[in-house]
């Protein structure tokens, strides 16, 4: 029997499909860096942000990284759904038994499934390796509503195949910026969540209007605002990694007019993970100092109380300001290093001519 809905998605974040994705890769014998794959995803560049449940925000998206890094790999893919499991386990084992690599939805990732040597069992691998059965992969196997995109109530199942084409390094880039600049210029909510740089104004917002309402109204909104600061963040500050690491891995592919863009670009989202790093420090001040807060007004009573609360609570307005200026700094070099792609991309054009 069916279970309600989880508030958040029982399926593990976008990101980690990539990984998954990396691994089948491998296992077919394609030896393509995890960098360049999370960034042709356009993984890293995906930001968002819920103000009705911050920590939903990694698992918001209005494009499909799996369909995406095919695309862009020149890799033959397909999506499969089955509303019952027994059709949807037959598809699959047949699928494997074809030489066939699926990756579908677990709760803790996405793991890849190849044919087994045993009879009626599959091999699942996503950093380990299991032999299931139909009977012990149903266990498992997560019932949701679309891949990464919309879709019915059922049992999804993404196919990689063999590559049709080789991609060519420029045009693989270009498709990366473009692909960047929609992901961060998006000026419209998915599932109530601010996407791109409309996030990072909407999580400062947030900020602003907490601190403006009286504490016993705010206080529910701080420890939500801070639990961004935890898994989201950290997602973001992996993202800005591996996109230097894919820019630079790269760069020799270009020259002149362009190395000097590429320079600047990766100049702004170094500058950048420096920002987010101070950040995430920020936050975990702060949420330091919101429990020691709670602590504190369980522990004084009276007069002592009302000081003390008085002064803590005016150390932890000054350090989510900071945490807010930084935010607003972070969104202003994104505005500018999606103008640098957009600049590479016209540069590119014009050199065509």
């Amino acid at each position: 029997m069916r279970q309600d809905a989880d508030p958040l998605p029982k399926h593990a974040a976008p990101i980690e499909s990539i990984y998954c994705v990396h691994e089948a890769l491998t296992h077919q014998g394609l030896d393509i860096p995890l960098p360049y794959l999370m960034a042709v995803s356009g993984e890293p560049f995906r930001i968002s942000y819920n103000r009705n449940n911050p920590e939903q925000s990694i698992h918001t998206v209005f494009h499909n990284p799996l369909r995406t890094v095919c695309r862009v790999m020149g890799l033959k893919y397909e999506l499969h759904y089955d509303a019952e499991y027994k059709t949807a386990w037959n598809r699959l084992y047949q699928n494997v038994k074809e030489g066939r690599i699926a990756l579908i939805p677990f709760d803790n990732g996405h793991p890849f499934f190849a044919a087994s040597s045993e009879p009626d069992q599959i091999l699942g691998k996503n950093g380990y390796t299991k032999a299931f059965s139909a009977k012990e992969l149903e266990r498992k196997w997560l019932s949701i509503k679309g891949f990464y995109e919309l879709g019915l109530d059922g049992y999804y199942q993404f196919l990689i195949e063999d590559r049709d084409r080789l991609p060519d390094e420029r045009e693989t880039a270009y498709s990366v910026f473009r692909l960047a600049r929609k992901l961060m210029r998006i000026r419209r909510k998915i599932n109530g969540s601010a996407m791109g740089i409309e996030a990072y104004q909407a999580l400062s917002n947030h900020i602003e209007d907490s601190i403006k309402q009286t504490w016993e109204v705010s206080e529910t909104d701080f420890r939500d605002i801070l639990k961004w600061g935890q898994v989201p963040l950290s997602q973001i500050l992996e993202g800005k990694d591996v996109i230097l690491s894919y820019l630079q891995s790269i760069q020799n592919n270009f020259e002149d007019r362009e190395l000097v863009l590429f320079d600047e670009v990766i100049a702004i989202y170094q500058q950048m993970a420096r920002l987010l790093r101070k950040l995430k420090i920020k936050f975990q001040f702060s949420s330091q100092l919101l429990a020691d807060l709670t602590e504190s007004n369980e522990g004084i009573s009276g007069l002592g109380q009302s000081i003390s609360q008085r002064f803590r609570q005016k150390r932890f307005y000054q350090s989510l300001r900071a945490c807010q200026k930084l935010i607003l700094s972070v969104s202003s070099l994104e505005y500018t290093a999606i103008e640098k792609f957009g600049a590479i991309i016209r540069l590119s054009e014009k050199l065509k001519i």
